[in-house]
């Protein structure tokens, strides 16, 4: 389990009946993507449970940060061969990896982990 640090951030989704606290364990950035800015590890003390592959995203309009937001990771569909599946338009299909029980936990999450990264990792969302 990663040590404790300043890095936690609590929330408290309506989905989880207790405070639920994330810690930033990690942050590799990303350049190749237009709001991808990196991946996080994040930790989950209350569950000893860490999510490695958070995607962390910042849109910009006009050179103005307008929003930020973490996502968690996704997985390709693989067909019966083991190749990547694609849509009509030839885009690779995924299908997500973890699922929260409504909307207001997955915001309350993303919300959580963009305030660790802010936190821990200052010059990433600047």
């Amino acid at each position: 389990m990663p040590p404790a640090s300043d890095n936690v951030v609590p929330i408290r989704p309506a989905a989880v009946p207790a405070p639920l606290a994330v810690e930033i364990v990690q942050f590799r950035p990303w350049q190749r993507r237009h709001s991808l800015k990196g991946y996080a590890a994040v930790h989950i003390p209350a569950a000893g449970l860490t999510l490695h592959a958070i995607a962390v995203h910042q849109r910009r309009e006009r050179g103005v940060v307008v929003g930020a937001w973490a996502s968690v990771g996704e997985r390709p569909l693989l067909d019966r061969e083991g190749t990547i599946r694609r849509d009509d338009a030839g885009r690779r299909m995924f299908t997500q990896t973890v699922t929260f029980p409504e909307i207001g936990a997955a915001q309350a999450f993303s919300d959580a982990v963009i305030a660790g990264i802010r936190v821990a990792f200052p010059e990433v969302l600047a």
